[in-house]
This record gives C-alpha cells, structure tokens and sequence, in this order.
C-alpha cells in the first residue's frame, strides 16, 4: 500500500514540477508586466490632470474673451450713442 502511493506520488510530482516551473515563470512575467502597468497607470494620471488644468484654463480664457467681447459691444454702443 505504501509503495504504491510513493509510486503514485514520484508520477505525479514528475508531471506537476514543470507545470510549478511554469508557473513561477509566468508569475514573474507577470509581475513584471503588473510593475510596467503600474508606472504607465501613473504617466496617464500626469498626463491627465495636464489636459484638465488645460481644459480649465481655455474655459476661463473662453469666458474672459466672451466677457471682453461683451464689454466691447456695449462700449461700442455707448460711443454710438455720444
């Protein structure tokens, strides 16, 4: 009984040590690709919050054109009317 549970056993552990190899392998890939993943996740949020204070500043100049453009046509008006 015992020896057939040994024999069992050294067959089983031949065909799973290269699939544990395996697996190391893969899971150092992938904790490497995780790691690249991870710096170009933090390059993106840079790069994100750059396009959202530049969206906030051509709102704010669009809004001050607007309001010089404004100022402008009611001082036109008033020159019109002196």
């Amino acid at each position: 009984m015992w020896c057939l549970a040994m024999n069992v056993y050294s067959g089983v552990s031949k065909k799973v040590e290269p699939k544990k190899k395996k697996v190391a392998e893969l899971s150092a890939v992938l904790d490497k690709a995780f790691k690249i993943l991870k710096e170009k996740e933090s390059e993106l949020d840079v790069v994100k919050s750059a396009v959202a204070r530049l969206k906030k500043e051509t709102d704010e100049m669009l809004q001050k054109k607007m309001d010089l453009e404004k100022l402008k046509d009611l001082t036109e008006a008033r020159l019109e009317r002196a």
